[in-house]
């Protein structure tokens, strides 16, 4: 009985495993231009609700995923989530430093208005 039990607990984790993996594929497989998804499309991508959904189609057109700027997404982490869901590229490098779309900040270069606690400017 014992065996029988393992057997069937590797069994149904590899078939736990091999879903996670088949959606991740999925969501690879079926990438989205940001230029022309609905709204129910972005919607599925991690991190973007209705609000952002909105945001993005509003400030639409978009060359690259780091133009989300223009929709107010600037966040590396979020980006970097949505550029797997996207055919548009993303400069993971530039995000970091704040560069893509307008800058984050008005279109004055890098930067991006990232808080470095009262010291932005300092060296």
């Amino acid at each position: 009985m014992t065996t029988t039990c393992k057997t069937f607990s590797a069994l149904t984790l590899a078939v736990i495993l091999f879903a996670g993996l088949s959606s991740t594929r999925a969501a690879a497989a079926t990438k989205m231009d940001l230029n022309t998804a609905s709204e129910a499309s972005l919607i599925q991508i991690p991190y973007v609700n209705k609000q952002i959904a909105k945001k993005i189609i509003a400030n639409r057109p978009y060359s690259s995923v780091n133009d989300l700027s223009k929709a107010g997404i600037k966040n590396v982490t979020m980006l970097a989530k949505i550029a797997e869901w996207c055919t548009q590229p993303f400069d993971a490098v530039a995000a970091g430093r704040g560069v893509g779309g307008n800058g984050g900040n008005g279109g004055n270069g890098g930067g991006g208005g990232a808080d470095f606690g009262g010291v932005a400017g300092r060296r």
